[in-house]
């Protein structure tokens, strides 16, 4: 019996997840990619990166939950000292 969510090709399997969710390649806060799967868990709790949601979300939820969003300096200062550390 075939199997509608998932499927094989001379063994690759292809995996039909109906409950698959989109997220962007760039964070929409620090434009900084997406690069792992923290990340993408973080783009879909609270809608910015792993390090956003660490430097930002952590310290302001519910201003966060209320639409505050970083200003650019705050953004650009955060980013330098993700490079330092």
């Amino acid at each position: 019996m075939l199997d509608l969510n998932s499927f094989s090709i001379s063994k690759i399997i292809v995996v039909n997840n109906i409950h698959f969710q989109e997220a962007p390649f760039f964070c929409p806060v620090c434009e900084q990619v997406l690069s792992n799967t923290l990340d993408i868990e973080s783009y879909h709790d609270v809608k910015c990166c792993r390090d956003c949601e660490n430097d930002f979300v952590d310290k302001n939820r519910v201003k966060w939950l209320e639409g505050w969003r970083p200003s650019k300096n705050e953004i650009e200062d955060a980013f330098c000292h993700r490079k330092i550390e």
